[in-house]
């Protein structure tokens, strides 16, 4: 794989980190992480994927074990399916869909979010049911294993922004 971004990487557990440059290639199984304001992106022959600010991630082959922050990976038609673990759900993304996986820490407690941006992803959290979830948002909560599903969120087109802008900046006049 290549890096764009802000990224070091371990390739054994206790050695020393190593900062990736833009277009470094590396080979897997390693630990990435990113610092508390780096994003970094990384191409693959079968998709992409995305590291948030201030996350760690063990990759292996077509494996990702988030141990803390957001990954987002895409990948294309054809390609095979993906699993991305977080605290104990296990997700199954499947080719040609796009995955967001965050832990999410509150005061008292952690979540697992996962937004299926397109396609299909299949997750279960440790031993118990697995639930497709397609086009939605979906949230394991860690105390309790509790699940939930959500429409993910519409987005504004860039007219409506600035129509919106525009009138925050008549109604200041």
């Amino acid at each position: 794989a290549a890096s764009v971004g802000d990224v070091a990487r371990q390739l054994q557990l206790k050695t020393e980190w190593h900062l990736l440059d833009t277009g470094d290639e590396f080979a897997e199984p390693c630990e990435l992480r990113t610092s508390a304001f780096g994003v970094a992106r990384f191409e693959f022959s079968d998709g992409r994927l995305a590291l948030g600010p201030n996350s760690r991630v063990v990759w292996e082959g077509t494996r990702l074990d988030v141990k803390h922050g957001q990954v987002v990976l895409f990948l294309k038609e054809g390609a095979a399916s993906w699993i991305v673990e977080a605290l104990h759900a296990r997700t199954e993304v499947a080719a040609a869909s796009e995955c967001e996986i965050e832990i999410v820490s509150g005061h008292d407690s952690k979540s697992v979010v996962g937004r299926v941006l397109s396609g299909v992803a299949k997750t279960r959290w440790q031993a118990g049911t697995e639930r497709e979830v397609r086009s939605k948002a979906f949230r394991w909560e860690f105390s309790t294993g509790e699940f939930s599903e959500s429409e993910l969120p519409k987005r504004d087109s860039g007219n409506e922004v600035l129509k919106r802008k525009r009138q925050q900046d008549i109604a200041q006049l």
